[in-house]
C-alpha cells in the first residue's frame, strides 16, 4: 500500500440549473490507495496526489455530457445493438482500429455493444458503459478504411439517443489532444464539460 485516502465525493455543475454529476476521487471501496490503481480526479486537484505519491502514468481528458438528443446527421447510418454472434467481428474491429481501447469484448463494465454494418461487415462499434443514473458512451471505433464518411457521427448520435431513452444524462470522455473528436461531440450536443485527469499509481 502506498497510503490511504478518504473517498471524497463532490457535486460538480458546469452551469447553474444543469444536472449535477458526482465524481468520486478515491475509487477504492476501502479508501486505500494501492500500486497500479487508477484514479480519476478534477484536473485542478491533480497536484494534490501527484506531488505526494509515485505516479506511473498520467493523462488529461475531458468529460462531456448532454441531456438532449442530438440532431439527425447528414447521411446518418443505422446503429444496431450487437449480439453474442457479433463478438468475433467486434474483437477483430477493436484490435485493428483501436488496439489501445480500454473497452473490449468481455469487459464486465460494458452493458451492451452497438455498431454499424456495411452489408455483412461490422465497420463501427461503441460500448455502453452506463452506471447507475448516468449513461456513458465509450470505445467509439471506426474501421480505418471507413473513416471520413460520417460513421463516427452516426454511431455517437445513435448511441446517445438509445442511452437517453433510459438515462436523463449521457456522457463520454475524450483526451484533450483529440480536438476533432471534441468538436464533433459539441456539435452533437455534448456542450457541458468537466476537465479531468487520470493517474495510475506506481
Amino acid at each position: 500500500m502506498v497510503g490511504s485516502a478518504r473517498a471524497r465525493t463532490g457535486r460538480l455543475r458546469d452551469r447553474p440549473g444543469e444536472p449535477a454529476l458526482e465524481i468520486c476521487v478515491a475509487l477504492a471501496a476501502d479508501g486505500v490507495l494501492r500500486p497500479g490503481q487508477r484514479l480519476h480526479l478534477p484536473r485542478h486537484d491533480r497536484g494534490l496526489l501527484t506531488g505526494r505519491l509515485a505516479v506511473d502514468e498520467h493523462s488529461d481528458w475531458d468529460f462531456h455530457w448532454t441531456t438532449t438528443p442530438p440532431p439527425v446527421q447528414p447521411n446518418e447510418q443505422p446503429v444496431v445493438r450487437l449480439t453474442d454472434a457479433d463478438l468475433p467481428a467486434l474483437a477483430a474491429l477493436v484490435d485493428e482500429a483501436f488496439p489501445s481501447s480500454t473497452s473490449r469484448p468481455g469487459d464486465p463494465r460494458v452493458a451492451d455493444w452497438y455498431g454499424i454494418r456495411a452489408g455483412d461487415r461490422l465497420v463501427a462499434c461503441g460500448a455502453d458503459r452506463s452506471q447507475g443514473d448516468l449513461g456513458f458512451v465509450a470505445g467509439l471505433t471506426v474501421a480505418p478504411d471507413q473513416r471520413g464518411r460520417g460513421l463516427g457521427a452516426s454511431l455517437t448520435a445513435g448511441m446517445t439517443r438509445a442511452l437517453l431513452a433510459r438515462h436523463d444524462t449521457v456522457g463520454l470522455g475524450v483526451y484533450t489532444h483529440n480536438v476533432g473528436a471534441a468538436r464533433l461531440y459539441r456539435r452533437l450536443g455534448y456542450t457541458f464539460t468537466l476537465p479531468l485527469s487520470s493517474i495510475r499509481l506506481a
